[in-house]
């Protein structure tokens, strides 16, 4: 019975140690979250007394602490997901460079600035060329081919588009639009036949 109120007296003691060590771990990090907190406080009541309030005119070369990052850059910071504001304010840095540095490229190579994106967000998700594709899909030639007539092809090594010999590289002479049919909700594909045609 001592030896078991004994080891308890043991692992009492163990257990007692271990806290301490928790308390002190503890107590050390959050007295450097407030020295963080310190800093940044008294950074904040600085920038508040030497750096006068966003204008209109400032294109982002003045002091833009008050106002926060231009909104062309916050979307690409916020990718780059920074831990620190040191790490974001540095993102914002480069991201800034590298904008800066493609408008002087695009710039210099005769590309005119009406052309270029005013942010780097403006930008056209469908390049110009799949538009008039689409656009011009009304005029194309309309096929469609059933699961027997792509087995053939497959078989005999044809294009799907135009029936000529497939091989690398084919290109066809003329567009057109391909459904094919691959046995699913055929009700659905011949509406779509018929919008197209």
């Amino acid at each position: 019975m001592e030896a078991r109120v004994a080891a308890l007296e043991a692992a009492n003691s163990k257990t007692q140690l271990l806290l301490e060590a928790i308390q002190r771990l503890l107590e050390d990090k959050f007295a450097s979250i407030d020295k963080r907190l310190d800093s940044i406080e008294s950074r904040r009541e600085s920038s508040d007394q030497t750096c006068p309030p966003p204008s209109e005119e400032d294109d982002g070369d003045g002091c833009r602490r008050r106002g926060g990052l231009r909104e062309e850059l916050k979307h690409n910071v916020k990718l780059l997901r920074p831990t620190t504001v040191h790490e974001a304010m540095n993102f914002a840095h480069e991201v800034d460079a590298k904008f800066h540095k493609l408008r002087l490229t695009h710039s210099s190579s005769g590309i005119s600035n009406s052309r270029l994106p005013q942010s780097p967000l403006q930008h056209d998700v469908v390049p110009a060329r799949t538009r008039t594709e689409i656009t011009s899909g009304k005029d194309m030639p309309f096929k469609k081919l059933t699961p027997e007539e792509i087995q053939y092809e497959r078989q005999n090594n044809l294009c799907f588009y135009c029936d000529e010999k497939f091989m690398r590289g084919h290109k066809c002479a003329r567009k057109q639009v391909l459904l094919l049919d691959m046995g699913y909700n055929s009700s659905e594909e011949e509406e779509i036949a018929q919008e197209l045609q």
